[in-house]
């Protein structure tokens, strides 16, 4: 890369340009936490033991966030441990 390519560029960009150019291609580049996981509705019928018509209820009720990947469901964990909190009947 040269030095002019880095115009409009702020230092702390210019090292993350270098860090990306210098990775391998199996390299992960971005590191996700957990709370970033996601799960597909399949999955979440296996967590919470509900049918798959129980869980796209849940979904477009809007008790249980989710986001689209075209038109597929996805959940993130974060979202689904927060619906599971609020809804489980805990007993002493």
């Amino acid at each position: 890369m040269r030095t002019n390519d880095f115009e409009g560029i702020s230092k702390t960009n210019e090292k993350e340009v270098k860090y990306i150019e210098n990775s391998t291609p199996n390299q992960n580049r971005l590191k996700i936490g957990e709370d970033w996981e996601v799960y597909t509705p399949r999955e979440v019928m296996k967590i919470i033991f509900a049918s798959r018509n129980t869980v796209y209820n849940i979904l477009k009720s809007g008790k249980l966030k989710y986001f689209k990947v075209g038109t597929q469901y996805r959940i993130y964990r974060k979202d689904l441990e927060n619906y599971i909190h609020e809804t489980a009947n805990f007993y002493d």
